[in-house]
Parts: C-alpha cells; structure tokens; sequence
C-alpha cells in the first residue's frame, strides 16, 4: 500500500513521539498537586533545617502554579529531594544533594513469588546533583542557592521537554 506524502510524514512524527515521556507533558499540567519530598543523613551539626528547605521549595512550586499535597497517593507528580553531609575538620561541612523529578505510574511485578502491584513513583529525566563545601555557617545557604537554582532549571526542562510534543498528538 502507498500512503500519500502526508499520512508518511504524520505517522512518522508520531512514532518519533512515541519514544518521548509523556511525564514531562504531565509536570507540564501545573494546575495539579505535587508531593514534595526531602531526605536528610547530616552528621556533625552541618544541617537542621529540611523543614524550612521544604517551605521554599513548596512556595516557589506555588509560584510557578503548583499546589502541594502531603497525601501519599494523590499526586500524580512529585519532586524528591535528598541531601547527606558531614563535618570536616574545623567548621567545614560537606555536602552531597540530589534533586529529581518523579511521575507515578502503575507497576505490577513479581517479588519473591509474590505479585506486587500498586503507584509507584519513578525518577523522570535525569537527576541533579552537587557536592558542596562550606563553612558550618555558610552551608544552608549555599544549598539553598544550590536547590533553587536547581529547580529553575527543572521547571526550565519541563517546558522544553512537553513543548517538544505537538499539540495534535497530546490532545489524542
């Protein structure tokens, strides 16, 4: 069969979307509910502050037309968060922080002879990452620098990335 030159060009557009993540389409719905959440591992009084971490990530969420839910299960999207550090010498603190992007989805798999089935949220894209060193009293700020910076440009790729869609194929 012979397709005319439209139809090859369409379907092909399609198969080339195809292999994109509709993830990125679904952060790119920012009326929804995003579930932020934070891990920490500091030892030696490097870090006490992930609450107030949270707050700022959550506002500026807010900000960009997000609103925040603490229900496990509810939102379809989620940002995580993880930091861990130590002391080094005299006032000095490490810093290790990971940013990234989750979308839930369906999973069923197999654990142990048993079916395992339920939401879970995977890693979308790749994550972002940094080791910072600061003085004790310099560090919160400077992964607060980090983290929003951070955000910026996730927000940045959520654009680009479900921009990438056309309007055709995600409306189907």
């Amino acid at each position: 069969m012979i397709l005319p030159t439209d139809s090859v060009a369409e379907s092909a557009e399609k198969t080339q979307y195809a292999t994109m993540d509709w993830g990125w389409v679904t952060w790119s719905i920012t009326e929804q509910e995003v579930m932020v959440m934070v891990t920490d591992d500091f030892d030696d009084d490097c870090w006490s502050s992930s609450n107030a971490i949270r707050g700022s990530i959550e506002a500026r969420l807010r900000r960009h037309g997000y609103t925040i839910s603490r229900e496990a299960g509810s939102p379809l999207i989620g940002l995580g968060l993880h930091l861990s550090g130590f002391g080094v010498g005299e006032g000095t603190c490490v810093a290790s922080v990971t940013l990234y992007p989750l979308m839930q989805e369906f999973s069923k798999f197999g654990f142990g002879g048993f079916d395992v089935q339920g939401y879970f949220f995977r890693v979308l894209g790749e994550p972002r990452a940094t080791v910072i060193a600061a003085p004790k009293e310099a560090i919160e700020g400077s992964l607060s620098n980090w983290i929003t910076d951070a955000i910026e440009r996730l927000l940045e790729d959520v654009d680009q990335n479900s921009s990438a869609w056309p309007a055709s194929i995600v409306e189907e």
